[in-house]
């Protein structure tokens, strides 16, 4: 949950820095992973799941079925 968190918080605009994109957060995500700070397969896992929606809104999550 940390690196999920680490990737939202940075990645959005806020009043100390402008929202990132995809590639820029994967070069801050690899170098915290890089420093031992988080887990470097969750970075990958994380890269590879946001990749497509880089500029763009996630979906919104599926229903239960009916």
């Amino acid at each position: 949950m940390a690196c999920v968190d680490i990737y939202q918080a940075a990645s959005e605009e806020r009043p100390c820095h402008a929202k990132r994109g995809h590639e820029e957060m994967m070069r801050i995500m690899r170098a915290n992973a890089g420093a031992g700070k988080i887990d470097a397969g969750i970075v990958n896992d994380i890269d590879i799941a946001l990749a497509p929606f880089d500029g763009g809104d996630l979906p919104a999550p599926a229903g239960p079925a009916p």
